[in-house]
């Protein structure tokens, strides 16, 4: 237990406001042209798994936390583990850090070679047993039937997937064996 009465969430809530900090630095402003026509946010950092504790009504004594950073083709891997480590040490001096795993500097095919072409169009393709099935069931010729295909796919996540994908008005979305025209309100 740290002093103050403070554990490791505590310390963990603070890394994790520094490494957000970073983050927004290193999107602004967004330098690579590619990158910055995906999204306005390109680069960012995941959270993708959390370890700690032993018994539901304890208090961990430590957490492990796995994090990945993204970043764009102008950055070098080290130095943003340099700008990690620094933001660490300012914001939670008690968080151990330790870097681990794949990292290399980021690279971009070039967007209008074959392998682009391929990679997205399997990005706006959609895979999945619900929603292949609630096209497959559905008469899509019909308005209610189509207007419930849009609100199965809206609380499926199928409407946001798409949209991070970069599916724009009258892209060809494959669901399944089946093609329908993308309309932004989908």
């Amino acid at each position: 237990m740290l002093s103050g009465g403070e554990g490791p969430f505590d310390s963990l809530c603070r890394a994790v406001a520094a490494l957000r900090r970073l983050e927004s630095d290193i999107n602004e402003p967004v330098h690579d042209s590619v990158f910055a026509a995906v999204r306005e946010r390109p680069y960012g950092m995941t959270i993708g798994r959390i370890e700690g504790g032993v018994w539901t009504a304890s208090t961990p004594h430590e957490l492990i936390v796995h994090v990945r950073f993204g970043f764009g083709r102008d950055l070098e891997p080290a130095e943003v583990q340099g700008r990690i480590k620094d933001a660490l040490e300012k914001a939670a001096p008690e968080v151990e850090l330790a870097f681990e795993a794949f990292r290399a500097r980021a690279y971009c095919h070039p967007t209008d070679s074959s392998l682009a072409k391929v990679i997205s169009v399997a990005h706006r393709s959609v895979v999945g047993r619900d929603a292949e099935r609630v096209v497959a069931v559905t008469d899509l010729t019909d308005t209610d039937a189509a207007a419930y295909v849009r609100d199965r796919f809206r609380r499926l996540g199928v409407d946001r997937a798409l949209l991070r994908a970069g599916a724009r008005d009258g892209d060809l979305i494959r669901v399944g064996t089946v093609e329908l025209e993308y309309v932004e309100d989908l």
